[in-house]
């Protein structure tokens, strides 16, 4: 625009020129009056083109637009503009002397000698455009070089500076704030136009020394970079001044610049992600944010993105954030939402932001192929897409457990992300002996392949331990929570550790381990969450109880109890419990600390094995269960926490069973002797077994024990003992008397007064059969182990996988000579009628009895007497049907039953002697 006008109008040309701009010599200054009266009369709206287009210029340089292309309508608004420059001094008015008169107005003045020189032509400088923006270019410090340099590199705004005609003087191109913009030959890379008053300078008839050919007369156009922030809109003004040549020189042009700048930034993780400092502009560039892959279920935190307020001010645009690629990405919340979308691409309008910055929240959508490979761009709608930037890492971090290794040479099967994390890993709590395992635990390859930062495995509390063995023998020690694994120096591998417990948890999962990268809070992690439990296994051996049940002697104790809290499968370590096969049915319970509900899981497993597995059938509360033991071997018995049968504890146990075949059976039939006095008796023999021929009834068994056919478990056979029980089934035996009176054996409780021949009225219950019967002196208890056999029964030799078990028995029969209600006795009738059994137990169980064979035998003492006998004659008649009969041969009970269950009474009675019912 022009800032001084002709007008070739009043007597000499008119001239118009803003205040402080040179006017040609000569020129004699005009009244603002006179002048007005002048335009307003030779300048109407429908005045030559010309006219109105200097008219329109002088405005427009007084701050009115104005477009002379158009009709003049705002005649009068244009000439009251001119008024007011008038008035506050703006604008000046000169005329040129023009000595051929005419014109309107006041007569002219007299023409001054001498005549005026012709006035020069004139030239002017012009910028193109008027006004631009640029943006300023950002810089870090690369720790790589040490070097400040570029990170971003913004378009260069291209300006053209020329003048309207031919010159051949000087021009100086200025700017009065060259700290907030720079100029370049190029519009990338090029050389940088310095404003030295050398590089900016056009001397005459030649460019400056970066173009030496350019001429400012066809134009030259140089590229403006932002250096720095304005403080205000167009607040950079570039000049381009003329100086000498053979024309007048213009007024100066001028253009206006506003360097914006545009900042984003990104926060570390540290205390907090809402109040962590942002990282340094060198950081946030070089170093980078690292960002873990967010997982499944929505754990990993987010870095807080903050686009700051725009400088200057009061720009008006907007600003669009992107992602650098499908690595990363943003969302308007912190914590994950329900439904929640990404926010990315995002705009705002740059006057819209507030004071503390638009704030945003990144994550890693997906790993990263190298570092600092992903990141966010903020650039400016249609002005530049690259304004600034933040580099980023996404980062894969994965942290596993696994569940118990099932076989042994065969890697553990690993939880899956959600279990590792909702179900969890029990361990326990490591014992003395270090039997109990350890679980695997491991850290997975970092992703980016290249990932040069630290990470961090660190413990959840002080409940368990890291080392880097399997095997809690081995020599390696415990590895110190937090474990900083520098990945930079250390190879970018799959690691493996172990834990184990060491105090017990006080609640389910309050224990675990964290990975998570060294610069951020233990929270932003990938984990594993664990128990550290102690189980204790208690096993309920039942004791044998009576067969009859009732008026027996109690065993000393319900059951033999066993306990274990070691996991120690060697028996050296761990010593079995030596039980004979098919006992009853043991109760197995698992206390639990900490106490509180957990999955309880019970298996059984070969130790080393054997003829079947006895079964484990669970119960309805999961802490407890039933152990069947029809089984022969080595095995242990497993209660483990979890569903996948973590943190066992073992019950090691085994199991001898036996069988046997009959070899020898005597029956002596000439045996039986009477005596005589107040009482009678028959005898059926005398007890030797070591001599068959003194026994009414002896039996001779080869017996096999087994403990599976492991050689290893032999040893544990001699604990196991085998022998006979005789009970007896039932008695009819009795004694004849004259006028119908008798008398028959009673067995009753309580016990009767001391007379044990007794009235019919006596009270008392018969106490049943089966009677157990020992043999031996009367009174004799039961009291465990082998008190229950026979007197007489032996085994040759006492242990080992074969031995001979024998017994022998010669019951007898006794009953009043006369009766108490008169009268001698004539005869005697009835039999005895046993049942013997081949019954074992062991030495851990010594109450609880198994049965693996039986057979009946029968005693009878029938005969007639003659009493008082006469001298020299027999007293007593033995008749055709007195004898043994059966019994030496046992059949066998398949793998055993109970004793108890098979009416093999182990259990003597309350009292044990028989009365005498006297009817």
């Amino acid at each position: 625009m022009k800032r001084s006008v002709r007008l070739g109008i009043t007597n000499g040309d008119l001239m118009l020129a803003l205040t402080g701009e040179e006017v040609p010599p000569g020129a004699e200054p005009v009244e603002p009056r006179e002048a007005m009266f002048w335009l307003r009369a030779a300048a109407p709206p429908a005045a030559s083109s010309p006219v109105l287009h200097a008219i329109s210029e002088i405005a427009e340089a007084l701050g009115y637009p104005f477009n002379a292309a158009t009709p003049f309508d705002d005649h009068a608004w244009v000439m009251a503009t001119l008024e007011s420059g008038f008035k506050d001094r703006r604008l000046r008015a000169f005329r040129l002397s023009n000595t051929q008169g005419g014109g309107k107005g006041p007569a002219p003045k007299p023409p001054k000698p001498p005549q005026p020189q012709p006035v020069k032509e004139t030239v002017n400088p012009t910028i193109e455009p008027a006004t631009l923006v640029v943006v300023v270019t950002k810089k870090a410090k690369d720790p790589a070089s040490g070097k400040t340099e570029p990170y971003t590199h913004p378009k260069r705004q291209a300006i053209t500076l020329k003048t309207d005609k031919s010159f051949d003087g000087t021009a100086t191109f200025s700017c009065d704030k060259p700290d907030k913009v720079k100029f370049f030959t190029a519009k990338k890379d090029g050389t940088e136009i310095k404003i030295d008053g050398t590089a900016n300078v056009f001397p005459p008839k030649k460019g400056p020394p970066w173009n030496p050919g350019a001429s400012i007369s066809s134009g030259v156009t140089i590229y403006v970079e932002g250096a720095g922030p304005s403080a205000a809109l167009d607040d950079i003004t570039l000049k381009l001044s003329l100086s000498g040549g053979s024309k007048t020189n213009g007024p100066d042009d001028k253009a206006t610049v506003t360097s914006v700048e545009v900042t984003l930034d990104i926060h570390k993780s540290q205390p907090a992600a809402a109040t962590a400092p942002a990282l340094s502009q060198d950081d946030k560039v070089h170093a980078g944010r690292n960002l873990l892959v967010q997982n499944k279920a929505k754990q990993r935190h987010r870095a807080k993105l903050v686009i700051q307020q725009v400088k200057p001010a009061a720009f008006k645009g907007d600003l669009v954030l992107k992602a650098k690629n499908g690595h990363v990405d943003a969302f308007a919340d912190e914590k994950t939402k329900v439904g929640e979308a990404s926010a990315l691409p995002f705009t705002v309008a740059a006057d819209k932001i507030p004071a503390a910055g638009q704030v945003l929240w990144a994550e890693g959508a997906s790993a990263s192929d190298k570092m600092r490979d992903t990141g966010f761009v903020l650039g400016i709608k249609g002005v530049e897409d690259t304004a600034d930037l933040v580099s980023a890492t996404s980062v894969q971090l994965d942290l596993d457990i696994c569940k118990r290794r099932k076989k042994k040479g065969k890697d553990p099967e690993v939880f899956s992300d959600e279990d590792k994390v909702k179900k969890g890993r029990y361990v326990h709590e490591q014992d003395a002996a270090k039997s109990h395992e350890r679980a695997k635990l491991i850290v997975r390859k970092v992703k980016p392949d290249k990932f040069d930062g630290k990470i961090v495995l660190q413990a959840l509390g002080a409940k368990v331990e890291l080392y880097p063995d399997e095997d809690p023998a081995a020599a390696g020690g415990v590895i110190a929570s937090p474990h900083e694994i520098d990945l930079k120096t250390e190879k970018n591998e799959e690691k493996v550790f172990w834990v184990q417990g060491k105090t017990v948890s006080g609640a389910l999962f309050d224990s675990g381990y964290f990975l998570h990268l060294k610069d951020d809070p233990v929270g932003n992690s990938d984990v594993v969450m664990m128990t550290v439990v102690k189980l204790e296994i208690t096993a309920k051996v039942p004791t044998t109880p009576s067969a009859r049940g009732t008026f027996a002697v109690a065993p000393p104790r319900a059951s033999h109890d066993f306990k274990s809290t070691s996991n120690a499968k060697k028996f050296a370590d761990n010593a079995p419990t030596t039980l004979v096969q098919s006992t009853a049915d043991i109760a197995l319970e698992v206390k639990t600390t900490p106490a509180v509900p957990m999955p309880i899981e019970w298996s059984v497993e070969d130790n080393p094995g054997g003829k079947k597995e006895p079964k484990v059938t669970k119960k309805a509360k999961v802490t407890e269960a039933t152990l069947a033991t029809k089984a022969v071997g080595g095995f242990s018995i497993v209660a483990a926490a979890g569903d996948d049968g973590d943190a066992p504890v073992r019950w090691n146990i085994v199991l001898v069973g036996l069988t046997f075949k009959s070899s020898k059976v005597t029956r002596n039939q000439t045996n039986f002797t009477y005596r005589a006095g107040p009482w009678w008796s028959v005898s059926s023999g005398a007890f030797n077994v070591a001599d068959p021929t003194v026994c009414a009834m002896h039996t001779s068994l080869k017996a096999t024990f087994d403990a599976g056919g492991n050689a290893a478990l032999d040893t544990y056979i001699d604990k196991v003992h085998a022998g006979i029980v005789n009970v007896l089934e039932s008695t009819t035996a009795q004694s004849s008397y004259p006028a119908g009176r008798r008398e028959r054996e009673r067995i009753l409780s309580p016990k009767p007064a001391a007379n044990p021949v007794i009235a019919p009225a006596t009270p008392g219950v018969d106490i049943g059969y089966p009677i157990l019967d020992r043999g031996g002196a009367a009174g004799t208890r039961a009291t465990g182990g082998s008190t229950i056999y026979l007197s007489s029964t032996r085994s040759v030799p006492a242990t080992g996988k074969k031995r001979t078990v024998e017994t022998c028995d010669s019951p007898a029969v006794g009953f009043s000579t006369v009766h108490p209600g008169g009268g001698n006795v004539t005869a005697n009738t009835g039999v005895n009628a046993f049942k013997i059994y081949l019954v074992a137990y062991s030495d851990d169980a010594n109450f609880t009895y198994v049965a693996f064979g039986s057979g009946n035998w029968t005693a009878d003492y029938s005969g007639t007497f003659t009493y008082p006998p006469p001298a020299g004659a027999a007293v007593w008649n033995r008749a055709a049907s007195c004898g043994i009969t059966g019994g030496a041969h046992l059949t066998a009970i398949k793998d055993g039953k109970p004793a108890n269950t098979q009416r093999c009474e182990v259990r003597p009675p309350v009292y044990l002697d028989y009365i005498i019912d006297a009817r």
